[in-house]
């Protein structure tokens, strides 16, 4: 059965993330006043990755065996490879980052 009548509660948590400043979004008309304040009761203000150079080996580390997990391998990095990354031009944005290595055979 589809839809209804009867009234169901349920509890709900939102998670938004934004490459932009909510506060020059909010003045250009780009986000809604009222919206942020309701979903910014908890905020974390994460510098980008290229300012974070010493995430880097931590998170390389992750990544890898993320992906070590998921292809049933066991590979592992020499001690310089985790500043990889800051040599050939990291963009900072993790998630185009993490996705750079998996076409590479190490």
């Amino acid at each position: 059965m589809r839809g209804g009548s009867k009234e169901t509660a349920f509890d709900v948590r939102a998670l938004a993330a934004t490459n932009q400043e909510p506060m020059r979004s909010i003045a250009e008309g780009r986000l809604r006043e009222d919206l942020f304040y309701r979903l910014s009761v908890f905020s974390i203000a994460l510098p980008p990755l290229r300012g974070r150079p010493d995430d880097i080996p931590l998170l390389t580390q992750h990544f890898l065996h993320q992906f070590n997990a998921k292809h049933g391998t066991y590979r592992l990095l020499s001690d310089p490879l985790p500043l990889c990354p800051l040599s050939v031009g990291a963009t900072g944005r993790g998630r185009e980052d993490n996705s750079r290595p998996q076409g590479q055979t190490p």
